[in-house]
């Protein structure tokens, strides 16, 4: 019976020993994070107190949802919102959400980057092109998780170039998010009924080309499968990432 005893006091210490390991170890590596870098064309136009450029893609892209997702209900207010588009890169679903829910959400990716459910017929993504002031500007990027004081948010900004639907404005550059590495998944599952049915009615408010509007109506939604349906769900969820399929004509 001591032998027992011993035996297992030596395992929960083991144990103890491991968590308070665990704890030190990510204690360290916060301490050794960085404060997040942030692109030079955001840091000087905020510098300056600048008009900012941003592209929405996801949820963003719906006018009343961006006006209102101000941190504390604040709002934020927009000079302009029109739309347009970006080459060379397309609408994913791979930054890492919380399944079965929300399993993916929205970010620019590179068409070289991770694989997609649908593609768009063209190598180019849709949506908002936003312009307000630095401090809307850093409302927007708050709500997102993106700041100077954060030190691993789940998005990063990049600088890219947006083409109005306006032929008579020239292209600008504007700041995207895109999914960064820790939360990137190297392929898009299907997001939420709920989260489409924003983009949806975003890109019918802005205007998007039908053709992109009936993209976002084909792509796959995903759903929480009960009973039978589960295993069912399951398999097409994996079909549709092993063999992704393009636009129909």
């Amino acid at each position: 019976m001591n032998e027992d005893l011993c035996k297992n006091n030596r395992n929960m210490h083991k144990i103890v020993c491991g968590f308070l390991f665990a704890i030190a170890t990510t204690f360290s590596s916060a301490l050794s994070k960085k404060f997040l870098e942030r692109p030079t064309y955001v840091v000087d136009r905020l510098a300056h107190k600048k008009t900012m450029y941003y592209f929405g893609i996801g949820s963003n892209m719906l006018r009343s949802k961006l006006e209102n997702r101000g941190l504390n209900a604040s709002k934020i207010d927009l000079i302009d919102m029109e739309p347009g588009y970006v080459p060379n890169y397309r609408l994913a679903f791979n930054m890492r959400g919380f399944a079965p829910l929300e399993p993916g959400m929205g970010s620019l990716e590179p068409i070289n980057g991770s694989r997609p459910l649908l593609a768009y017929e063209k190598p180019e993504c849709h949506g908002a092109l936003v312009t307000l002031t630095a401090e809307n500007y850093e409302k927007v990027m708050a709500s997102e998780g993106v700041s100077f004081n954060q030190t691993n948010p789940g998005y990063e900004e990049i600088v890219v170039t947006v083409i109005p639907y306006d032929t008579r404005k020239a292209p600008v550059e504007a700041i995207a998010l895109r999914a960064r590495p820790h939360v990137r998944l190297r392929k898009d599952p299907c997001p939420s009924e709920r989260y489409m049915s924003i983009l949806r009615e975003g890109a019918k408010e802005l205007g998007l080309l039908p053709s992109y509007q009936e993209y976002l109506n084909q792509h796959p939604t995903q759903f929480v499968p009960v009973g039978e349906d589960f295993l069912a769900h399951k398999v097409y969820c994996y079909s549709q990432s092993m063999f992704p399929r393009t636009h129909p004509e």
